[in-house]
């Protein structure tokens, strides 16, 4: 199987009603947890990194180690560069392999963002990869909404970001959001888009349900999953445990239990 399509991916989660798991790592560790789970329950699955981390590693060196581990997987696995905040980061990106980007563009100018994120929908179409675009600031701005949580802005908005940007990925909204089965459904309805969810953590499962019954394809997860690895971690050393080889295992074996009960509830196993 290994590294996957991310377009094979997608289309097989819509046809078979699933939705994809993806999850943010900083770590070697934490990427074995996430492959280990998928692996173990037969499912495809997601290994993100996102810009916001880049301080907590490496970037050339974890994308070389994230897409060997891939390489090696028994199931298909995607690597997916999160919310990428520069066209210049989202470049990196792509040349270190990452077959799916996002752009968040996040504060642009309205013209300004619908022209960067079609600038990187062509650089990524010319290797191959997705992209992924979102509408947070403009739905802030368009709801009247300044606490920082998504909601869809109106439907000609919306179809005006897909038609100028071209991208693959529409980020619909995060755990937070009070989301409308109905636009989810019709936005998937578009031939050629797909969604995703973000913030999975705080997404109760009626409301997962709902959303993979609408045509959701992806939703990120992270801060749940990185309590369960420092909750393993601290386990481990509350036990008394003192050798750092052991507490990576820890922190993979957090990981892969919190990655496995999330890919049972998007339906992928």
């Amino acid at each position: 199987m290994s590294l996957a399509s991310q377009q094979e991916l997608f289309r097989d989660a819509r046809r078979d009603g699933y939705a994809l798991g993806s999850f943010n790592v900083v770590s070697l560790e934490m990427t074995y947890g996430v492959i280990g789970a998928a692996e173990a329950l037969r499912s495809p699955v997601v290994v993100a990194v996102t810009d916001g981390h880049r301080d907590y590693f490496t970037f050339e060196a974890l994308a070389e180690g994230i897409r060997a581990a891939a390489d090696a997987a028994s199931v298909p696995v995607g690597v997916h560069f999160d919310h990428g905040l520069t066209l210049g980061s989202v470049s990196r990106a792509l040349k270190a392999g990452f077959t799916s980007v996002m752009y968040d563009g996040d504060g642009s100018p309205w013209q300004r963002r619908l022209d960067e994120t079609r600038a990187v929908t062509e650089l990524a179409h010319g290797v191959g990869a997705m992209v992924e675009g979102a509408l947070s600031a403009q739905s802030r701005e368009m709801t009247g909404n300044p606490t920082g949580d998504w909601a869809l802005p109106p439907d000609d908005l919306v179809a005006e970001f897909l038609d100028a940007t071209g991208v693959d990925i529409l980020a619909i909204g995060e755990g937070t959001t009070d989301l409308d089965p109905a636009r989810v459904s019709a936005i998937a309805g578009r031939p050629g888009v797909f969604t995703s969810l973000h913030g999975g953590s705080q997404l109760p499962d009626e409301t997962l349900a709902s959303m993979i019954g609408a045509g959701l394809t992806k939703c990120s997860v992270f801060n749940k999953i990185a309590r369960q690895g420092m909750a393993s971690a601290a386990k481990y050393v509350g036990a008394g445990g003192q050798n750092l080889l052991d507490l990576g295992t820890a922190i993979r074996d957090g990981f892969e239990g919190g990655v496995a009960s999330e890919l049972r509830r998007m339906r992928s196993t």
